[in-house]
């Protein structure tokens, strides 16, 4: 059979085990002897007697016009002081009784002090060795096997055999009542913890651990810190971003009129460098260039990428004057001697150049639109004049 280590204690100071453990099966306490049939001695386990045991450790109470149940029960013959054994109680019942494993009337009573003196205890449950019910249903008639552990702790470390004393087995009926069942004594060969172990000898107590206590106020305090760390270099990430976007530039001013370009560059060209260096094919290129751009700028044309061939034919679609597109087909065309015939001009013809340029912009310059209303009362005037 498996054997389970007891909880640690001295074998004499497990009184406090039996006092604060959860009870792994029921001790009923003694009631009066009038109450039941007492005997020196239980009878077999599976014999039919109706008679009563009363020890030390178990009052037996089996209701008037009751048979005793038959059970089985079983313990080993030879343990280890120290070490859990089971006792292991089957009996066969109706379905609408119950055998009892954990009570919560378990007190440091007689019954518990005869059962230490006999050299056996309880052992705690919190040390996960309890008693255990399993039951079979076949019917009406339940086969319940209750496993009760308890530890051989003999007061003289030369004691070889104890006997455990009967235990008590409670089973609630039908009707409510508590019907008790004491189990038979049973002798027991007991062995040294170390039986199994050869030239065994005492060990020194293990070496002390260390408490440490959990600081929760740091680990909070470290755990909010770290979400503000987060949450500040987020917010960091945010305002760079916010500061590094694209900034929208400025519009650009607008374009100034091609007409203010050409006079202002027309202008320069009468500062007479070109003609004093008698530079008068540039002077004369100069001034066809300024025309030709302002007239592209004009009417909406690349002015210098376009022959005068093409130019003249862009200028057909305008609203100009016969006379003036004629001016404009006369100097566009002497501009073209002068640049491609290698035709070298004058001075005067240079002059003469600039002012016809100069009337050709003036002459070409956008007419400014006249609002409604100042032709209202324009008219209103030349009506009220005589």
């Amino acid at each position: 059979m498996k054997r389970k280590r007891a909880s640690q204690g001295g074998p004499r100071s497990k009184r406090w085990l039996l006092g604060t453990a959860t009870a792994a099966f029921v001790l009923v306490p003694r009631v009066a002897e009038s109450a039941v049939t007492t005997g020196a001695v239980a009878p077999p386990a599976g014999s039919s007697a109706t008679g009563a045991m009363h020890s030390s450790t178990c009052i037996e109470q089996i209701p008037d016009g009751k048979a005793r149940p038959k059970f089985d029960e079983a313990f080993p013959d030879k343990i280890r002081a120290g070490y859990a054994e089971y006792l292991e109680f089957t009996t066969e019942h109706g379905r609408a009784e119950t055998v009892l494993v954990n009570s919560t009337h378990f007190t440091q009573s007689d019954e518990v002090k005869a059962l230490e003196q006999s050299g056996f205890i309880i052992p705690d449950p919190r040390g996960g060795v309890i008693a255990s019910l399993t039951t079979d249903i076949k019917g009406d008639r339940v086969t319940s096997k209750l496993k009760m552990p308890f530890v051989a702790l003999p007061s003289d470390t030369k004691q070889r055999t104890l006997t455990l004393p009967p235990i008590p087995v409670a089973i609630r009926r039908a009707n409510g009542e508590t019907m008790t069942l004491c189990t038979q004594p049973h002798s027991v060969k007991v062995e040294s913890p170390t039986v199994n172990t050869p030239e065994a000898r005492p060990h020194s107590n293990p070496a002390f651990r260390r408490q440490l206590e959990e600081w929760t106020s740091l680990k909070q305090a470290v755990k909010i810190g770290g979400i503000g760390l987060l949450a500040g270099a987020a917010l960091a990430a945010l305002v760079w971003a916010w500061l590094k976007r694209p900034k929208r530039l400025p519009p650009p001013p607008p374009p100034r009129p091609p007409w203010e370009l050409a006079f202002e560059e027309l202008a320069k060209l009468k500062s007479f460098d070109l003609l004093r260096a008698q530079r008068y094919a540039d002077f004369y290129a100069q001034v066809s260039d300024t025309v030709r751009k302002y007239l592209g700028g004009r009417f909406g044309y690349d002015g210098l990428e376009c022959t005068t061939r093409e130019a003249i034919a862009e200028l057909r679609r305008q609203a100009i004057g016969q006379s003036m597109f004629h001016s404009i087909d006369q100097f566009l065309t002497q501009a073209d001697l002068v640049k491609f015939a290698r035709l070298t001009p004058t001075e005067p013809e240079c002059m003469t150049a600039i002012a016809e340029a100069e009337t050709i912009v003036t002459a070409t310059l956008p007419v400014p639109e006249v609002r409604q209303d100042e032709d209202t009362d324009r008219e209103k005037g030349a009506q009220a004049s005589p």
